[in-house]
């Protein structure tokens, strides 16, 4: 059977990243990337395992915070305030390289520092006129003042995305009532996620119901200077940075985030699985894969980027058929940790697949 493979061409990170890939390697280092798949620096598949901590990267996310005093109790080192500017993307940057700096002699960077931006300086940019919504007419930033607004840039063929939505679905419906304006932001990487009907018919069928903008032309994107998918940014009533947040993970503290904006008792988030638990260890997986990738990998579970081209579309997984009906990010195999495996995918003309994507498992205990 053929393979067909395809590259995403939108801005990524890690070995795709724009702007800051220059920033990244000399502060980090090959081996320590923001995290797993396209997160990384470099393509080369290495698993480090780490201590218990909070997690944070692009796919193990912690929150950044600005808090007073400047300091991290988490990470027991001083936090950098920078100065102002009136660039949220400039500020972020700055913060991200300065604490990189002070933790390189680490084996793996998976848990970024709490870092929470100067008060009152960074305002939320507007959007964009001209982007398709889905669930509502359309929204203006600055017409929602008065009421804290969490802002989620995903991707319906990301397996970090997916992973994080039952959150973001949840926070829709335990705080909306009580003020939260939810949007999540569409910046596809793929040719599937790039096509506006496919990405509705996903939302639809993920059973989101906030506000969605479709980013297509990633114009929002830049205006943010995000870095990665999943990227979470919460604002408060004033319009003024109050946490941003890249990767899975930090549930309970963005949680509690949004109650205290809103003034309310927080609700403990439903774990959706063991990786979300506050605190525990887990195993930075194997990176990215363009096309029908087949070899080892090490992960807590495997995924691949999949688009039919018939209405009984599948492909073959380690000897098994797996059906594709639709456009998405597809799980090929599951571990209960962090697992050494090898993948063989079959991957016929009447399915392209763009990446293999791999996701962290739970490290085993020592």
């Amino acid at each position: 059977m053929s393979t067909n493979t395809a590259s995403p061409t939108a801005p990524q990170i890690g070995s795709r990243i724009v702007g800051t890939e220059a920033i990244l390697r000399s502060t980090i280092g090959s081996r320590r990337g923001l995290g797993h798949n396209a997160a990384r620096p470099t393509n080369e598949a290495t698993s480090t395992t780490v201590a218990a901590q909070p997690k944070s990267h692009f796919g193990i996310g912690r929150s950044s915070r600005p808090t007073r005093p400047w300091a991290s109790a988490a990470s027991g080192s001083r936090t950098i305030r920078p100065t102002a500017t009136p660039s949220i993307a400039s500020t972020r940057r700055r913060v991200i390289v300065e604490k990189c700096r002070s933790r390189r002699a680490r084996a793996a960077l998976l848990a970024w520092p709490s870092v929470r931006a100067p008060i009152d300086t960074l305002s939320a940019p507007l959007i964009p006129p001209g982007l398709e919504w889905i669930n509502v007419a359309g929204l203006r930033m600055d017409k929602q003042r008065g009421r804290p607004v969490l802002v989620e840039f995903w991707d319906f063929c990301r397996a970090n995305s997916l992973r994080t939505l039952p959150y973001v679905r949840a926070w829709h419906e335990r705080y909306g009532d009580a003020g939260l304006r939810v949007i999540s932001v569409h910046a596809g990487a793929y040719p599937p996620s790039r096509d506006p009907d496919q990405v509705r018919a996903a939302v639809a069928r993920l059973g989101i119901e906030h506000a969605v903008a479709l980013d297509t032309g990633h114009e929002l994107w830049r205006e943010y200077g995000n870095l990665g998918w999943p990227a979470r940014y919460l604002w408060d009533r004033e319009l003024h940075l109050h946490s941003y947040h890249y990767g899975e993970g930090a549930y309970e503290e963005t949680g509690a985030e949004i109650a205290a904006l809103l003034g309310v008792d927080p609700w403990p988030p439903e774990i959706v699985r063991p990786e979300d638990a506050p605190g525990v260890a887990l195993v930075v997986p194997t990176p990215e894969q363009p096309g029908a990738y087949c070899g080892p990998y090490e992960a807590g579970a495997a995924w691949a980027v999949l688009e039919p081209h018939a209405p009984d579309a599948a492909i073959v997984v380690n000897g098994a058929e797996l059906a594709v009906p639709h456009a998405g990010c597809f799980v090929l195999a599951e571990h209960a940790r962090h697992s050494a495996a090898v993948l063989e995918l079959e991957v016929g003309d009447d399915v392209t697949c763009h990446a293999v994507q791999f996701t962290a498992g739970l490290a085993t205990p020592a």
